[in-house]
């Protein structure tokens, strides 16, 4: 699963992104890649605890996100 890129204004404007990194390493080990679900996740400031973490709601969305595409 993908991690965004630490970016304070993408956070501010709610563009949060993937690194192309994690595509590269996931295609070089052939194992499947959940890219965008955190970032989505912590693009949206009512699904945020803090600046860097999803609150409770946020969590079950992500897992929501997760189950959907294992």
């Amino acid at each position: 699963m993908a991690t965004p890129n630490p970016s304070p204004m993408r956070a501010v404007f709610q563009n949060l992104s993937s690194p192309d990194f994690y595509r590269k390493v996931a295609e070089a080990q052939h194992v499947p890649l959940i890219a965008i679900a955190i970032a989505d996740v912590l693009s949206d400031p009512e699904l945020k605890g803090n600046a860097l973490h999803p609150n409770a709601e946020g969590h079950e969305r992500l897992a929501e996100k997760i189950y959907k595409e294992l």
